[in-house]
């Protein structure tokens, strides 16, 4: 049943090229409650096991397999990439375990010749398990692509930016599979308390290193929304680099603020715990069901400072001076590739064409939103991608035109902009160095 499903997953991916791993997962399996506890562990393995590794993978079967990859149909690749990965990646799958279930899927799906042909290219792979080598490391771009299976031209764009090695320790870190990371929610607990109310429940539960109300847990005794501490609003589940972009807006108890792409309310539940419930907040975003979900997450979490409206930023209005905002959270729309460990769907989706999309998209967007924010207020800009093409050169581009904003440091504690310094007043993290989602974060203040 996991191998089933995952094999689903993955040809869903192909065919429905608009679609992310995580809502299908949603919609699919979470939604339908078909595997048992045992069985989505080793499904979440297999699937984001074999899209971690796809490269590799293919690069295997490549050399197994007497029919050119771009000839083999689509569903028996991917049959052929969870055996492969099983194989290769996971030292308590017997390899006979593995073989069969990819021949068995072959005859399900498709015939007996493709179940013939699934056999041989597996057991080959038994039978030559230190075969292929690696492509030499003369060729860096070559072997680093297929040894930590990333896009070459990906691959080829990191090294120019920041060089082999590092790109190397880049891609190993969003290969790995990241800790649970959640925000206590502060409205309600402080986070000393939290790590002793979730210790019981959770393995390897510590204090994140640069949020204060951060913390890091791995194998939860359950769901994390039938914990007792979730349902009583105790925590959200967010990304230790998200939490930074709350603070780095620097929210205070009174302040009106915009949320401008407020999702499922991450930031949001931030703001408003930084703010102690006190003043305004604005959450905004295009996805109505989204606010819908961000609603019952406010009431979970007993915030009673927010407002949800359904906005579209793309399309510029006007807006009267006394409407305006003291500070404006930009989480904009991006390539997603600073969350690639957790989302690995997105190395095989975004191309280069579309990292230069996004960024005339952001650029349009910041345009529009700079409309909304009062003299003297400020806007963070941030996106979970550390791509120049969606980070500097949107500022720079913004700020060419707009010479009644400049680039500020933002009103957050030295100890915090020392640790994710990028340069001159712009922030990054990165997965390699912070052990946290790759983000970049930029302060505008408008003077005038």
């Amino acid at each position: 049943m996991p191998r089933n499903t995952a094999l689903y997953i993955l040809n869903r991916l192909d065919k429905e090229k608009c679609t992310t791993l995580d809502r299908l997962i949603e919609n699919s399996v979470d939604k339908k409650n078909l595997l048992s506890k045992q069985d989505r562990a080793l499904f979440n393995i297999i699937i984001y096991g074999v899209l971690r590794q796809k490269k590799r993978l293919d690069y295997i079967i490549k050399h197994f397999s007497n029919i050119p990859l771009n000839k083999i149909d689509n569903q028996i690749l991917n049959i052929l990439r969870i055996g492969i990965f099983q194989l290769k990646f996971l030292n308590k799958i017997p390899a006979s375990a593995a073989v069969n279930t990819g021949v068995d899927l072959a005859k399900k799906y498709k015939n007996q010749w493709s179940a013939n042909f699934v056999n041989a290219v597996l057991r080959n792979t038994v039978r030559n398990p230190l075969l292929p080598k690696l492509p030499n490391e003369s060729d860096i771009l070559k072997y680093i692509s297929v040894a930590e299976s990333f896009p070459q031209w990906l691959i080829k764009k990191w090294i120019k930016s920041i060089g082999a090695e590092k790109t190397k320790l880049l891609c190993k870190s969003l290969n790995k599979t990241p800790n649970i990371t959640i925000r206590a929610n502060t409205l309600k607990i402080d986070r000393d308390n939290l790590i002793k109310e979730l210790t019981p429940f959770v393995e390897k539960i510590s204090a994140c290193k640069i949020s204060p109300d951060g913390i890091n847990f791995t194998k939860p005794s359950t769901r994390i929304d039938k914990l007792s501490a979730y349902k009583k609003g105790h925590f959200q589940v967010q990304d230790e680099a998200a939490q930074i972009a709350s603070l780095l807006l620097a929210p205070a108890p009174g302040d009106k603020i915009l949320d401008a792409f407020a999702g499922l309310g991450g930031k949001t539940g931030h703001i408003a715990a930084l703010m102690n419930n006190k003043g305004k907040i604005t959450a905004a975003d295009y996805d109505k069901n989204k606010l819908t979900l961000l609603d019952n997450a406010v009431k979970r979490l007993g915030i009673t400072n927010i407002e949800t409206k359904e906005i579209n930023f793309l399309k510029k209005q006007i807006i009267p001076e006394k409407e305006k905002f003291d500070k404006i959270l930009i989480d904009a729309p991006c390539s997603g590739f600073g969350v690639i460990r957790r989302n690995p769907d997105t190395k095989w989706t975004v191309s280069e064409k579309n990292l230069q999309k996004h960024g005339l998209r952001q650029i349009k967007l910041l345009e529009n939103l700079s409309g909304y924010v009062k003299k003297n207020g400020i806007i963070l800009y941030t996106v979970c991608s550390a791509e120049p093409e969606e980070n500097e050169q949107v500022l720079k581009a913004f700020l060419n035109n707009r010479p009644e904003f400049v680039l500020k440091e933002p009103c957050a504690d030295n100890n915090l902009l020392l640790k994710i310094s990028y340069s001159d007043k712009l922030y990054k993290t990165f997965t390699s160095v912070h052990n946290t989602d790759c983000f970049f974060y930029g302060c505008l203040k408008k003077i005038k």
